[in-house]
């Protein structure tokens, strides 16, 4: 019999052998065609083996393949079935050992194999295996996190990175794993400046804020929000204005990412604090959420105030890189203040839908409080610790001459988290 009449032509790849086919088979391929089977009695022989009742071991020698087949309760099989391939120059031998059963030989004069073909194809089964993994664990993910919270809101299906929460998910792995990793390659380099990097980028968040805040408060005056509480669906397109303002609140988390890891690159491991990890950390998956269960409605008012702080912040940390603007540079704890102001009006307004309700979800109400309260907690120790018990300098005059501030880093220098700032004396 020529095994390669059976299995090979439609598979376009240069002899099959039997331990490859027999992979393929398990999988049912569409090539493999009842007729040529029921031609071929060997081919059926090979078909008795797959289910859940025979197990498959592939076995790779230099000198050629081997896959063993161990039969299961079916009475039509008795012994182990061997099925060998190997090469051997130009020429390709294949045995089909049936113990106690039936011995087939088949020798077939053909070109050499191009074995890279078959590894491609093997390289390829398992990514497609590794893509189902995958797939499965999303699916059970997405599944789990439907139970919790309920149907998703269908008006953001499909917007980027909103259909599956692994990519937000081992995103803020990658994060805490490159502070690990990244304080740890640093601690034996140089400091870098990143002056040109800094400013690039202190300029670009500055002006993704203004198009946050502008849009946000033109999509809420249109849409007629309810300053003390707004449901999700009333405001018709206005809604969906917010909602798209808000995916760009939610990705501007993954682009603040970059704060921590500028502190890492420049060696400023005393800002890396528990608060400012544990806000930008939590602050992307949280808005993954928000996306997806609560887009718009209530959760414009947030976004709103951040955005806000944040022109005045990254508008701070832009200037401080240049020497010159040190001067200007004497409203930096006010920033701090208007920071802790904002966690307060946040909360306030969450609240403010519990005592009069409007359809907004209330355990995201909750959810919302609680949150902001454990800012609020985290960050007043931070203030107290370094704004009450230590005097306050005129930070310009503490200023070395040349010496530069670079995202609010100097002598006395600034713990970043999201818009959060405190000055800590030295």
């Amino acid at each position: 019999m020529d095994f390669l009449s059976v299995f090979g032509p439609s598979t376009g790849l240069p002899l099959l052998t039997y331990d490859l086919v027999l992979c393929c088979i398990t999988q049912h391929p569409p090539w493999l065609d009842q007729d040529v089977t029921d031609e071929h009695p060997a081919a059926n022989q090979l078909l008795a083996c797959m289910g859940p009742s025979y197990c498959w071991v592939p076995l790779f020698y230099c000198s050629g393949w081997s896959v063993e087949c161990i039969p299961g309760p079916d009475p039509a099989l008795h012994g182990t079935q061997t099925i060998r391939g190997h090469f051997d120059g130009n020429n390709s031998h294949t045995d089909v050992v049936l113990e106690g059963d039936e011995t087939a030989d088949v020798a077939e004069e053909r070109e050499e194999p191009d074995e890279d073909a078959i590894f491609i194809y093997f390289k390829n089964e398992v990514e497609r295996s590794e893509d189902e993994h995958l797939k499965t664990i999303d699916d059970e993910t997405n599944a789990f996190l439907d139970y919790m919270f309920g149907p998703r809101d269908s008006r953001v299906r499909g917007w980027f990175m909103l259909d599956s929460y692994l990519p937000t998910f081992f995103l803020t792995v990658i994060y805490l794993l490159s502070i690990w990793l990244g304080t740890k390659y640093m601690k034996n380099r140089p400091a870098l400046s990143l002056r040109g990097t800094l400013t690039l980028y202190n300029l670009g968040i500055t002006l993704l804020s203004v198009y946050m805040l502008v849009e946000l408060i033109l999509s809420s005056w249109e849409g007629g929000y309810n300053l003390q509480c707004q449901d999700l669906t009333s405001a018709g397109k206005a809604d969906i204005r917010v909602a798209k303002v808000l995916w760009w609140y939610y990705f501007s988390k993954l682009i603040e990412f970059l704060d921590t890891i500028f502190f890492v690159l420049r060696k400023k491991n005393s800002q890396i604090t528990f608060l400012h990890v544990y806000h930008h950390a939590s602050m992307f998956n949280i808005w993954w959420c928000v996306l997806n269960w609560i887009p718009c409605g209530q959760s414009f008012f947030g976004p709103t105030l951040n955005s806000f702080i944040h022109i005045l912040m990254y508008s701070y940390y832009g200037l401080s890189v240049f020497p010159s603007m040190h001067k200007y540079l004497w409203w930096k704890r006010y920033l701090t203040q208007a920071q802790l102001v904002q966690f307060l009006l946040t909360i306030t307004h969450t609240m403010s839908a519990v005592v009069r309700p409007c359809g907004f979800p209330f355990g995201c109400l909750i959810f919302q409080s609680s949150y902001m309260l454990t800012l609020v907690v985290l960050f007043l120790n931070f203030y107290v610790q370094t704004y009450r018990k230590k005097p306050m300098k005129k930070v310009v005059e503490d200023l070395p001459a040349g010496k530069e501030v670079k995202n609010g880093i100097s002598k006395a220098y600034f713990s970043t988290l999201n818009g959060v700032m405190a000055k800590k004396a030295q």
